[in-house]
């Protein structure tokens, strides 16, 4: 593997994490309304724990955001 390969599947691994996480933290969030519209509110804060977790991650992700100066020549970077 090249190292513009490389970069590549660290910025598609990336994507691909964020993607993950923003996931997480909306099915989170709808399952949580939903538990509470249901009078669920012991499992709807358990939920929106794990909502909260995604959320850190989501944070984590940004602040590893891959940058141009990440990129090896030719290569593509996120920004």
């Amino acid at each position: 593997m090249s190292g513009i390969e490389a970069h590549e599947s660290s910025d598609a691994v990336w994507q691909h994490d964020l993607r993950n996480a923003v996931n997480a933290a909306a099915l989170a969030i709808a399952a949580g309304k939903h538990l509470l519209a249901e009078g669920h509110h012991e499992r709807a804060m358990e939920t929106m724990d794990r909502a909260e977790l995604a959320l850190r991650r989501i944070a984590v992700l940004v602040e590893a955001l891959p940058t141009a100066s990440d990129a090896s020549p030719g290569g593509s970077a996120l920004v």
